[in-house]
């Protein structure tokens, strides 16, 4: 509630300052706000405006950005085919640039979307894909997130021993780091 005064209060200056970019960006947190808040609906109107300036301004960056936050609005709706061409223009995106990271987010979320339909193949290809350049980034925090994805779409696909060895890879990561949820 707080946040969202706060980016309604940031769109308003970068309007009045004619800052488009600003004003997109405010328009993506505030999405991001509503998204966090269960408003879906107003979620998807913000990032399809600052869609909009992003392309507007050729602003590649942003406009992969938020076709992954579209991506997982429209998820969050049900709407798990049309999230699933969000994320595939944002991997484009993303793949042209060169925005590895931002490549193994959205690779986790498309990957879990095909497995939300039962595409299990095509979740693997995503996931096992995320995996791979999450190692090679050296990021071993999306490298964990990704092998625990993975192992989901292994346990779906019904190969549970690969399942319980990628998932225990996050475990460990986790534990390695502390975190408190690697004991439950």
């Amino acid at each position: 509630r707080r946040a969202i005064g706060y980016y309604q209060q940031q769109l308003e200056i970068a309007r009045a300052s004619g800052d488009t970019l600003g004003e997109g960006n405010a328009l993506g947190n505030l999405g991001n706000a509503y998204r966090d808040g269960g408003q879906i609906d107003l979620a998807i109107q913000c990032y399809e405006q600052h869609l909009a300036i992003a392309r507007e301004h050729g602003d590649l960056s942003g406009e992969g950005v938020t076709l992954g936050n579209l991506g997982v609005a429209y998820k969050a709706r049900g709407d798990v085919r049309r999230a699933i061409t969000c994320y595939e223009l944002a991997l484009q995106i993303v793949c042209d640039i060169g925005d590895r990271h931002a490549e193994v987010s959205i690779l986790g979320n498309l990957g879990n979307a095909h497995a939300s339909l039962g595409e299990i193949e095509r979740a693997l290809l995503s996931l096992q894909r995320g995996v791979k350049i999450a190692n090679e980034l050296g990021d071993r925090h999306s490298e964990a997130i990704a092998q625990w994805n993975l192992g989901c779409a292994y346990q779906q696909h019904g190969d549970l021993a690969r399942a319980v060895e990628l998932m225990q890879a996050n475990v460990d990561f986790k534990r390695a780091i502390g975190h408190p949820e690697a004991e439950r």
